[in-house]
């Protein structure tokens, strides 16, 4: 797509054309875009568009509709991929909630996450996908998304493996004074290891009493802790974090927010009526 922009743009120029009707769209992640606008001559004038998938039901419906392009029978409309071929429930939650509160919101995940799952049934020679086969999937996702953010990690400078591996067997949910211990088991600065897993998404933040929200880039997680912070003065208790439930698994934390009253993920729901 690029090099027939580029051969488009040359044959123009070669032409002698004096008007090009020229649109150009790059897309980058949010942590390479804060880089690049460090070295950038006038950063406020570049505009970027931002690419939220906070809204659950367009998060779902794009493994929904990879479903409905690939199943080999023609079915009625109104069949539903949740009810034809997913449990019910899955830990107790119904399964498309479940997958969503899962992985990290982005369309890439639901769809390894679902793939990985209809794979496990289909090798165990089953009907529609059981809540083992939800379990398989978790740990192979859990995998992918732990090697993916290690992945990131390259062009930071420290090892970022050494710093997940201390928040093994842990819980899920560690006060500020509780997460300053485990950063410190690692050699790098715990403040800027911090303040990258937080902008990665691997730690939430507590925004409201039992309310934890993951988000991605910097500007928005300095934000969040000013929020966390007013709202921990203002009810008295410590900030808590929260490590994302897609890296669970593989790291062996325990999901100790799942049932837990007074505890929401409202990642997927900010912003969406």
């Amino acid at each position: 797509m690029v090099r027939t922009a580029s051969g488009q743009f040359r044959k123009a120029l070669l032409k002698g054309t004096d008007e090009i009707d020229l649109t150009l769209g790059v897309f980058i992640r949010s942590d390479i875009y804060e880089v690049m606008t460090k070295y950038a001559r006038e950063p406020d004038k570049i505009g970027p568009l931002t690419v939220h998938w906070n809204d659950p039901h367009l998060l779902a419906r794009v493994l929904e509709e990879r479903y409905a392009a690939n199943r080999r029978r023609r079915k009625p409309a109104d069949d539903d991929m949740w009810s034809s071929i997913f449990p019910e429930e899955v830990n107790g939650l119904p399964a498309k909630d479940y997958i969503l509160w899962r992985i990290l919101p982005r369309p890439r995940d639901i769809i390894y996450f679902g793939n990985a799952a209809l794979t496990t049934a289909i090798n165990r020679h089953h009907a529609m996908i059981t809540q083992d086969d939800i379990a398989m999937a978790d740990e192979n996702y859990s995998r992918f998304a732990y090697e993916a953010l290690v992945v990131e990690s390259d062009a930071q400078g420290f090892d970022l493996e050494e710093v997940l591996f201390a928040f093994a067997g842990l819980n899920a949910t560690l006060t500020e004074k509780e997460l300053q211990d485990v950063l410190l088991e690692a050699s790098h600065d715990p403040s800027d290891t911090k303040n990258w897993l937080l902008r990665t998404s691997f730690l939430g933040i507590e925004v409201r009493e039992g309310k934890f929200m993951h988000v991605e880039g910097q500007s928005e997680v300095e934000k969040k802790l000013r929020v966390a912070r007013r709202s921990s003065e203002r009810s008295g208790r410590p900030v808590r974090f929260r490590v994302h439930p897609a890296f669970r698994h593989y790291l062996d934390v325990r999901d100790d927010d799942l049932h837990t009253p007074g505890f929401e993920d409202i990642t997927l729901t900010a912003g969406v009526e």
